[in-house]
């Protein structure tokens, strides 16, 4: 999954399922699950070499105890970020396809059919149509960048002190 571009495997999917509200997520979600299973892999191997697992080992804590008290709360951290990215990743993407015409179709609003369906407006001097649903496409998806860093920077425990 990680070695072609993200958008050309969504652009395939969505050519054979077509487009649809639903087809848009099935196939965002083929694509991202990929993703997230890494990071929590990769955090996981990290915390588990840590000198407190070991050290809880030591101890006699069980395994159950060890992943809920240790590793779940500090593997948690990295992962509510990239799914914060992962919506706003995911909203782009769909905005693209419904620019391109195979995303959520009408009578269903779409940032990017309006985009794509001012676009002439846009040409004819009327930019204003163009850009309002392109500045709430913007600013949603760096809201959800901006909540994503505020709950990683409340929840990381080594930031708490």
């Amino acid at each position: 999954f990680f070695a072609y571009p993200y958008i050309l495997f969504v652009l395939l999917i969505m050519t054979v399922l077509g487009p649809g509200f639903r087809n848009v997520f099935i196939a965002i979600g083929i694509l991202s699950w990929a993703t997230y299973a890494r990071l929590v892999r990769g955090t996981v191997l990290s915390i588990k070499t840590m000198e407190y697992i070991e050290a809880a080992r030591a101890q006699g804590a069980s395994d159950l105890r060890i992943i809920f008290r240790h590793v779940l709360p500090n593997s948690m951290a990295p992962v509510y970020v990239a799914i914060a990215m992962g919506i706003g990743g995911a909203i782009v993407t769909e905005a693209a396809l419904s620019f391109l015409g195979i995303g959520i179709q009408p009578p269903n609003a779409s940032w990017g059919s309006m985009i794509s369906d001012y676009l002439s407006y846009f040409f004819a001097g009327r930019w204003w149509m163009e850009l309002f649903p392109s500045v709430a496409l913007v600013l949603t998806v760096f809201g959800f960048i901006s909540f994503g860093n505020g709950l990683r920077d409340a929840t990381d425990p080594k930031l708490k002190e």
